[in-house]
């Protein structure tokens, strides 16, 4: 039991180590990367959570500096790939509601949703800002951003097979 605790303080040891040592190499190009320096800040953060919760594997491999720019550079590839779609549903939800001449406040996504989409879409705010905000945790607002974008995909799914099928039917009756 001694021993295992003795590991544990070690590798607490190593990774308080490995932070301050990487923090602001990983902060500089992630910044560069993302251009936004809450984005980049919080991607640093993730990229040591997940250090954390793999820290043996992280301390096992041959280069933990290189280990962590890797899962820096994938973090900072998942996040363009969030916000990209985020933005994508958004445009869409948008565009819906814009041509429909319906109140973007409708039974999609309730007024707090809508709120914490375009604080996220539009002001670019990070997960953990706009938690801040709401006074919520961050894997709260997490779980309503998911959320939001399960609505929104559901949607946009169902606009798209309607449209397609009402083409689809019109141009059967323009045949006949």
């Amino acid at each position: 039991m001694n021993e295992e605790k003795t590991v544990e303080r070690e590798q607490k040891a190593l990774l308080e180590l490995l932070y301050k040592e990487m923090y602001a190499v990983l902060l500089s190009y992630a910044c560069a990367s993302l251009e936004n320096e809450m984005l980049a800040d919080e991607a640093v953060q993730d990229t040591f959570r997940i250090a954390w919760s793999k820290s043996a594997e992280l301390l096992n491999c041959a280069d933990p500096r290189a280990w962590l720019m890797l899962t820096l550079k994938n973090v900072i590839r998942n996040t363009r790939k969030e916000l990209t779609e985020l933005n994508r549903l958004f445009i869409s939800f948008e565009l819906a509601h814009d041509e429909s001449g319906q109140d973007i406040q409708n039974d999609l996504l309730t007024h707090e949703e809508y709120e914490l989409l375009s604080r996220i879409v539009l002001q670019k705010y990070t997960i953990s800002a706009a938690a801040k905000e709401l006074g919520i945790s961050i894997e709260s607002c997490r779980k309503k951003v998911r959320l939001i974008k399960q609505k929104l995909r559901k949607n946009r799914q169902n606009n798209q097979t309607t449209n397609s099928s009402g083409r689809t039917a019109k141009g059967k009756e323009a045949e006949t």
